[in-house]
């Protein structure tokens, strides 16, 4: 596989495994979000979006080639109005928090945001 798609399975597994709040689906194909019921909340999609690349000249004429990619989230959850914004923050607490702990992405890459 691609760098490219070992940072976006990387990403996905990552949050798969947050427990708190207890993320009951992540996928990276887009899907009808009305079709699910009450109980499979929160859900998050992850999606590959833009890339740009440039090469770098590290001396003596030679030169390596760096990219960016980013990568979109999208979460959804599930509340009542008086609750939503919290869990809508929880949620990007619990990913933000989980993907800092290895900025890497397993190797991957040299540094993630």
């Amino acid at each position: 596989m691609s760098s490219r798609e070992n940072i976006a399975s990387n990403i996905a597994s990552t949050i798969s495994g947050i427990s708190s709040p207890s993320i009951k689906k992540v996928t990276r194909q887009p899907f009808d979000i009305d079709e699910l019921s009450d109980k499979q909340y929160p859900v998050v999609i992850v999606q590959t979006s833009e890339e740009t690349r440039e090469d770098i000249e590290i001396g003596d004429g030679a030169r390596r080639r760096q990219g960016t990619i980013d990568f979109v989230l999208s979460g959804f959850v599930k509340g009542a109005e008086t609750n939503i914004d919290t869990k809508r923050n929880q949620l990007i607490t619990a990913i933000e928090t989980e993907l800092e702990s290895d900025i890497t992405r397993n190797g991957n890459a040299l540094d993630t945001e």
